[in-house]
């Protein structure tokens, strides 16, 4: 096997463990990993924030420069509040989709009312799915730490499967490819003792 392949094989296999890894992690630690995410975007927002507040002072005309100053404020509020409180991201976001779904869930209901009304044998298809569309969304929202655990533990658990995947597909290719190689050589063998002969 050449130097090339061996060395793409090298790197798959450290790109799937690395997401192995990562998988592992958001699937036993997710609590963790979320305010790690969220004090990152903090200090991100944070450093953001400097570029637009001193643009701000080095105007000359600070009364157009206003937009300026206050997307440097709001960067930096944003950036301290997300170091402070590393868990209020989270819970903002499932709150928010708990929120979505409870609204989604309430059309779903007059919808299928509406096919109700109008004879449509199948309405309480519609309405099933939109009671449990509503029960899910009241589960966000009032259970919103459960649910952030739960989705993070469940995307390790996509990204192991994953990386195991990855992991024995090149494991297989790297056999096929040695077998290849190996019988490659075997016939340049052959055609060097037939051409001696």
């Amino acid at each position: 096997m050449n130097d090339i392949l061996k060395h793409m094989f090298k790197m798959e296999m450290l790109v799937s463990i690395i997401y192995l890894l990562i998988g592992l992690t958001l699937f036993f630690l997710p609590a963790s990993v979320l305010k790690t995410v969220s004090i990152i975007i903090g200090i991100i927002a944070l450093i953001s924030s400097i570029f637009p507040i001193v643009n701000y002072f080095k105007m000359e005309n600070r009364i157009l420069g206003l937009g300026s100053i206050v997307t440097g404020v709001t960067f930096a509020i944003a950036g301290l509040v997300m170091i402070m409180y590393p868990a209020l991201l989270e819970t903002v976001i499932a709150i928010m989709i708990g929120v979505v779904m409870i609204i989604n869930s309430i059309n779903k209901i007059e919808y299928a009312i509406t096919l109700r009304d109008n004879n449509v044998k199948e309405w309480y298809v519609s309405m099933i799915f939109a009671i449990i569309t509503l029960l899910v969304g009241i589960f966000f929202v009032v259970k919103t730490w459960t649910v952030i655990n739960i989705m993070t533990s469940i995307l390790g658990l996509i990204i192991i499967i994953y990386a195991i995947l990855d992991i024995a597909e090149t494991i297989f290719v790297k056999r096929k490819v040695k077998y290849v190689v190996s019988m490659i050589n075997e016939e340049g063998k052959d055609i060097k003792v037939i051409e001696e002969e």
